[in-house]
Order: structure tokens, then sequence, then C-alpha cells
């Protein structure tokens, strides 16, 4: 298992001294307090580590599916008891594509399902499986009947959160921690190289090449797809 670098991060902000470490709770408390609402420890989607099914194990050692070594790495790193924060940190994923390996074993019955309904549901709205209303159906925020109020009345004047909390169905700061939660979740969080070993972080530049074009690969694939995906609409409309 390679190392922790999340685990490493924390190590060396333990180190500093209890002087700075009071400054450094005042401030975090602060913000923490504006921008995210205090959560049970147990609904945080980063702190959720995710449990292998048997059939999970069994497939990180058998690999029969023959799935991307992705997929198997992410099984790994569950397997190694690691949170959905130390898998994104470690791996220099965003938390938007953990959501989606996530989600995606879910599916293979690789791993067991989040026990708590607001980790599940944050999961699916981040990898973009939930829309903001089926979130917050999910987390008990609000009913289904509330949900179909909403719906009913949405022309597209207003964007769906914002009718809700206009309803006084959701708190204003929840949704928005929600929403700034959901555009953070698309970035990677890289820790200092100053901090952390360089072979754990630093790519040459043969590295950062290869990447660049897998990603311009990826992309135009995707649009690809798009096109395909037209193309057999509208076949399927003069069928």
């Amino acid at each position: 298992m390679k190392k922790n670098n999340f685990e490493l991060f924390l190590n060396k902000v333990f180190e500093v001294p209890l002087w700075v470490k009071q400054v450094m709770y005042q401030k975090l408390s602060s913000e923490i307090k504006n921008d995210a609402p205090a959560s049970k420890e147990e609904d945080l989607f980063p702190a959720f580590v995710p449990t292998l099914t048997f059939q999970g194990k069994t497939e990180l050692l058998e690999r029969n599916c023959g799935f991307d070594n992705n997929i198997y790495g992410f099984l790994k790193c569950c397997q190694d008891g690691l949170s959905i924060l130390e898998i994104a940190v470690n791996n220099y994923l965003s938390p938007e594509e953990a959501a989606k390996y996530l989600e995606f074993c879910i599916d293979q019955n690789f791993i067991k399902k989040p026990n708590s309904s607001v980790v599940s549901a944050m999961s699916g709205f981040i990898s973009g499986r939930l829309r903001i209303g089926e979130y917050f159906e999910k987390c008990g925020t609000i009913s289904d009947e509330q949900l179909k109020i909403v719906i009913a009345e949405n022309d597209g004047s207003k964007k769906f959160g914002q009718m809700l909390a206009d309803k006084g169905f959701v708190d204003k700061n929840e949704l928005k921690t929600l929403l700034l939660l959901k555009e953070e979740a698309q970035k990677r969080f890289i820790l200092d190289h100053n901090i952390l070993p360089k072979s754990e972080i630093e790519y040459s530049n043969t590295t950062k090449k290869y990447i660049d074009e897998i990603s311009a690969l990826k992309e135009e694939n995707n649009k690809l797809r798009r096109q395909m995906s037209k193309i057999h609409d509208l076949v399927k409309q003069n069928a």
C-alpha cells in the first residue's frame, strides 16, 4: 500500500506549535460556520469509508469482469480502509470522480451501500446521478409531495433549488453549502509538494504529456458519443 498522503499532511499540521493551532482552529471554525454547517461525522461524504462485499473482494482478487484498472485501484483503496477523502487525495481524483467510482462499484455489488442516507444522497448528487430535488428528498429534508409541488410549478424562470428555498422547503444556507460542495467537487485537491515525498506526487514531462493526450482523447470520444446519440434519436423518430 502506498503512503497515505492525507495522513502525512495531517501529521505535519499536528506538528505545529499549539499557539499556531489555536489561530488555525479559530479561523477554520469561523469559515466552516459560514460555509458548511456542522454535520455528524457519519453523515460526511468525504469521511465515508467504503466496505467491500464478498463479491467485491472476489473480483479484486480474480478480476473476472475485466474492468478498467482504475476500478480495481479504487477497490484496493477500499480494501485498505481508506475514506473517500483519502482515496481522492492519494490518487489525485476530484470528489466527483471518486463518487462516480463509488456509485459504479455499488451498482456492481462490489461495495456495500452507505448506512447513512445523507452520504448516499451526497454521493449520488456529486456524481451527477441525483438532481438537487432528489438529493433533498433522499436525505429526508423534503417529502415526495413537496418535490412534486415544485416540479409542477417549475417553469424554468428560477433554478430548482431556489424554488425549494423560496417555498421554505429547504434552508437557504443548506442550499448554498450544497451548491458550493457540488462546485468544489469537480476540483482536485493537490497537497503541497514540499510537504509530501516527491515520488508520490511528481510527474515527469513525459507522464504529463501522456495524461494530457489521454484527456484530449476522452473529450473527443465524448463528443463522438453525443453525436452518435443524436443520430440514433433521429433514426428512431423517422422509423
